[in-house]
């Protein structure tokens, strides 16, 4: 969440001189957080007061397992988002009569638009983590942040 978003929300709970300074200052640790603080910011951020004051290991695990979560979200949404492109597709070749057999390949010549049609939401993901990029042109690499686009 932005500052200057979360200062606005500490203003709304009522920490009138609450600014993108302040978030800031207690941020940094310059600037003590007191328990009301405390107890409005939990609120907003849908925690509990204890996350604040949680040991360094127990954060960064309580991160990544909210980064799992969020990636699998993604995940999730991107699976419904393909399903209804799909569908689009699909829809719109039978109004016009035809199917991807029938298509120029010109028309198709950039892209592996028939396989991303064809293959099913696990044979993309399993196809992502295969080592060389597999059929969808991503490569995962284990201890990498991050997945390429080859």
């Amino acid at each position: 969440m932005p500052q200057a978003t979360l200062a606005a929300a500490m203003v709304d709970e009522g920490h009138e001189k609450w600014s993108q300074s302040t978030v800031w200052s207690i941020e940094k640790g310059t600037r003590p957080l007191r328990f009301s603080e405390a107890e409005s910011l939990a609120f907003i951020l849908k925690t509990s007061v204890d996350e604040f004051s949680m040991d360094t290991d127990r954060q960064t695990i309580r991160f990544l397992l909210g980064d799992v979560s969020s990636r699998a979200s993604d995940l999730g949404f991107a699976a419904v988002k393909l399903e209804a492109a799909r569908e689009r597709t699909r829809r719109y070749l039978d109004s016009v009569g035809k199917s991807f057999d029938e298509l120029p390949e010109a028309l198709l010549e950039n892209g592996p638009y028939k396989q991303w049609f064809e293959m099913s939401v696990p044979e993309i993901a399993a196809a992502a983590l295969e080592p060389d990029g597999g059929k969808v042109g991503f490569r995962y690499e284990p201890g990498t942040p991050d997945t390429t686009y080859l």
